[in-house]
């Protein structure tokens, strides 16, 4: 059986935390990038700081998503995820 080498992540390598928020890349004068997540693909992970999204680099990310956060404490909690619908 051969032994596998695993690739040295970059983001442990150099101490990152993959970002979590939306892209802030601009696109034109008045719009910027629709991507609303940083993804990062497993395979490629080891090797670039691209999101596999939108193809922009990490940096242009923000660190936090707070939609994602209000998501994942109610997750936590057990809270109630029913829509409200005003009306």
């Amino acid at each position: 059986m051969a032994a596998t080498q695993q690739q040295p992540n970059i983001w442990a390598q150099m101490e990152y935390v993959p970002p979590r928020g939306p892209c802030s890349q601009k696109t034109s004068m008045v719009s910027s990038c629709a991507c609303y997540r940083f993804m990062i693909h497993p395979l490629k992970a080891a090797t670039s700081f691209d999101c596999d999204g939108c193809g922009h680099h990490a940096s242009f990310h923000r660190m936090e998503s707070k939609e994602e956060e209000e998501v994942t404490r109610r997750w936590k909690s057990g809270g109630n995820f029913e829509r409200k619908c005003a009306g």
